[in-house]
């Protein structure tokens, strides 16, 4: 269908594309821009019912140049368009210059000639005229540009991240948080970037994902919160983080046991509240409380699964079993 639309031969359709069902077939334009150089070379011309077919003379086509290395050949002919490009991968296949204006702290204007520079030099960031302020990376070019900038998505126990990468992670995380993060979204692109910035940024990884999981808790999110509490907990190394951590897996266990019957989950939130208490020096209110509130509704949901076993008992023995 695809060497239908392209009016290509089969045959040449078939030499040039052979990844076809691949990854790489994803990004289109690397499909046209590879038929417009066979042409550019006279390695193809339009044939009959214009349908394009080999040159005279030739039996097969040198193979087109990969995605991966044109993009790869882009960054290193234009070094100075790197650092928008980085930033640009990092945010997301769809971003806006506004983004962009809060992260680097430049004017928009200069921000917007720089992009179109950037898209008239290597087309690997593309304007989206209809939508006011939005522009588009294709998903293969982006996860090429971050492949060839090293750019990964890791906590503080990796070693593998370049330095600029972990800085890029605090601006993004910075930029967005200086447009008043209200709203879940953007409050989770702040957490995320500041627990992918390192230890340099160990208080607001820890703050941001903490603040993220109470908010998943509030919305009965509870596995998501998990995660959060463990993102947070990767960068906690003072007893008082530590324990601030743990007061929250308190709270969010505590909250999720309101929500449901489950007697594993009160066994859990009463050993927890215990330990917690147990290596606690001073007196804390809030968890004696859920200590308290704890113990009373496990023993409710002791009794009740003693009742059902009670009458399962008794269903089994007037059966006969």
């Amino acid at each position: 269908l695809l060497a239908r639309k392209l009016m290509l031969d089969q045959s040449i359709f078939e030499q040039i594309f052979p990844e076809v069902v691949g990854d790489e077939i994803g990004c289109l334009d690397w499909v046209f821009d590879s038929i417009q150089k066979y042409c550019r070379d006279g390695e193809i011309y339009p044939g009959d019912k214009g349908k394009f077919q080999m040159a005279k003379g030739r039996k097969t086509l040198s193979p087109p140049d990969g995605l991966r290395q044109i993009v790869f050949d882009q960054l290193n002919a234009y070094p100075e368009h790197r650092s928008l490009i980085r930033f640009a991968s990092m945010i997301g296949e769809r971003f806006q210059s506004t983004e962009l204006v809060q992260i680097l702290g430049s004017e928009r204007k200069k921000i917007l000639i720089e992009l179109e520079k950037v898209e008239e030099d290597t087309g690997i960031i593309q304007d989206l005229p209809m939508e006011d302020d939005w522009f588009h990376i294709t998903p293969l070019k982006r996860k090429f540009a971050k492949e060839f900038f090293r750019v990964t998505e890791e906590g503080p126990v990796s070693s593998m991240v370049p330095q600029v990468v972990r800085e890029s992670h605090a601006m993004i995380a910075l930029g967005y948080e200086r447009s008043d993060c209200k709203d879940l979204e953007t409050l989770s692109k702040v957490a995320n970037h500041y627990f992918f910035a390192g230890r340099t940024h160990a208080a607001n990884a820890i703050q941001f994902n903490l603040k993220l999981a109470q908010e998943y808790s509030t919305r009965f999110q509870f596995a998501t919160a998990g995660k959060h509490l463990d993102m947070a907990e990767e960068y906690a190394e003072t007893k008082e983080e530590i324990n601030r951590i743990r007061k929250d897996r308190l709270r969010v266990l505590d909250q999720e046991c309101s929500t449901k019957r489950d007697l594993d989950l009160s066994k859990a939130r009463l050993e927890k509240c215990s330990q917690y208490l147990e290596n606690c020096f001073d007196s804390d209110p809030e968890v004696e409380l859920i200590m308290l509130r704890a113990r009373h509704e496990y023993a409710d949901e002791e009794a009740v699964e003693n009742e059902k076993k009670s009458d399962l008992w008794k269903k089994n023995v007037s059966d006969g079993e």
